[in-house]
């Protein structure tokens, strides 16, 4: 266990695994997709059932898909070899087990012990706020379905691939006594924001995805580095953002180690609907309540979400710029929200500061609820950002959130839950001071005056209210564990 502490307590520079047997031992028994997100445009997820299986059965079948799964090694030696734009290194498949797996292996295997992973998603409906099953999606979400207790992520270059690996991990679970009981499909999505610039992986409101993810690589953080061309951030309340985390808040050990190396993570699914016409329509109805017209208009959207489409931080600038966006910012210079209003999304579920004077004594620091997010958008087709308003889709896309996380109710649980959906996070506490409301993004719940904020026009303006929210609906999700390899590999023997 030391080893292992050691290892996961300052970021892992992987290529140490040429000379380190206990770094290549490491990342061979961790599954792909934890330490850095798979790369691939392309996904599928499974999502299976054990219901009626025997523990011999379940853990027959976990060793038989144990073959199947890619290693964090086997990840990154194949993204290194990466040969230019098309080839992204071949598939990569991970296994997820939910509380239901364990509980089908008895006494084969430990529980992992995180209060909202046992209980699942179903049964914190009220904590998160999300709407009763029953009112979930269609696939493995549909009413009379039972909660999946085991998901396969798949992943690959293009559309066909992946349908190919779904039809033949379809066809071999066929027979094996468990039930398939959906496949959701993810599709990356992409736009250039500037003539000669990169494309950019974008979510369907047309806003860049991905921006303050963590980094517990060594190599990675030393490419952002060298692509942001900035110093280090600044410590204390003021510091920006530093990219640099611990491996320690994304992966533990597996509770079920074969030897003293073996780790896993939490992982969170959730599918969420995004209304991308009405919230558009809504962007252009706050300008309008705003005053703000012709370019300017876009400063609304840039409100709600905290940033531009392109990303451009709203507490930098008054529009999108020409240079690549930074992300070492804080809300220092906004102290009142006048520029970022305190509801807009990234500034509710990373505060970058704000939030650390106010925790007593002895809380987690607001960093440690970060997550290592995987998500990818879903829909049929690829939204066209160029086209005329009015033609944005309206239901049946959205964004299919994965994160990685040592802890699903210190993390996942409490962004959801004490941030986003919390009217008084982070103003409202003391006297006199109006709520914030719920994020208007990903917030949940709650009466009209939380879903109505004040919106800032200037320096010694009154604030203008205004409702914007419900223009993402979950549809379905559940709580699973990514263990280690070689309990896969060995469960049962």
């Amino acid at each position: 266990m030391a080893q292992l502490d050691a290892i996961l307590r300052s970021p892992i520079r992987w290529m140490d695994q040429a000379k380190d047997a206990e770094i290549r031992s490491f990342l061979d028994d961790l599954q792909a997709n934890i330490l850095k997100g798979h790369g691939r445009h392309f996904t599928g997820n499974i999502f299976i059932s054990l219901e009626g299986m025997g523990e011999a059965a379940v853990a027959a079948l976990l060793r038989d898909l144990s073959g199947y799964v890619t290693s964090a090694l086997q990840q990154l030696r194949t993204a290194r070899s990466s040969a230019g734009p098309g080839f992204d290194g071949g598939p990569v498949r991970c296994l997820l087990l939910g509380a239901g797996a364990y509980r089908a292996l008895g006494q084969l295997a430990a529980m992992p012990g995180d209060a909202a992973f046992q209980a699942g998603m179903r049964a914190r409906q009220a904590m998160l706020a999300d709407p009763p099953a029953n009112a979930w999606g269609e696939g493995a979400w549909r009413p009379g379905n039972p909660a999946p207790d085991a998901m396969l992520l798949l992943a690959n270059s293009s559309f066909d691939a992946v349908t190919r690996d779904l039809e033949a991990a379809e066809g071999w679970l066929d027979g094996t006594g468990a039930r398939v009981l959906g496949v959701e499909r993810g599709r990356a999505q992409f736009r250039q924001f500037r003539p000669g610039g990169p494309q950019e992986g974008v979510e369907h409101f047309g806003y860049v995805d991905g921006r303050s993810q963590p980094l517990f690589l060594a190599e990675d953080l030393e490419r952002e580095e060298a692509a942001s061309g900035q110093e280090p951030a600044p410590t204390g309340a003021d510091r920006g953002f530093d990219p640099a985390f611990p491996p320690s808040q994304f992966i533990l050990a597996d509770p079920n180690a074969r030897h003293p190396l073996a780790a896993g993570s939490y992982f969170v699914f959730r599918k969420l609907e995004q209304r991308v016409r009405a919230f558009k329509q809504q962007e252009a109805a706050l300008a309008e309540a705003l005053g703000l017209t012709g370019a300017d208009a876009e400063r609304a959207g840039a409100m709600v979400v905290g940033r531009f489409e392109d990303g451009t931080p709203v507490v930098l600038s008054d529009d999108a710029t020409a240079a690549p966006p930074p992300n070492n910012f804080s809300y220092a210079n906004d102290p009142q929200g006048m520029r970022c209003p305190f509801q807009s999304h990234i500034r509710k579920t990373n505060p970058r500061g704000e939030s650390t004077p106010k925790l007593p004594p002895g809380a987690p620091e607001e960093r440690s609820h970060i997550m290592a997010r995987r998500g990818i958008p879903f829909g049929d087709a690829v939204r066209d950002f160029e086209a005329e308003e009015g033609q944005e889709p309206e239901g049946e896309v959205g964004l299919l959130f994965m994160a990685y996380m040592a802890s699903i109710v210190g993390q996942f649980e409490f962004t959801q839950q004490a941030w986003a959906n919390n009217p008084r996070f982070l103003r409202g506490l003391a006297a006199g001071e109006a709520p914030t409301g719920i994020d208007p993004v990903i917030g949940q719940g709650g009466d009209q005056a939380a879903r109505t904020q004040d919106w800032p026009v200037g320096e010694g303006k009154p604030m203008v209210p205004f409702a914007f929210a419900d223009f993402v609906r979950m549809q379905g999700g559940e709580y699973f564990f990514a263990p280690s390899r070689s309990f896969l590999r060995e469960v049962g023997l």
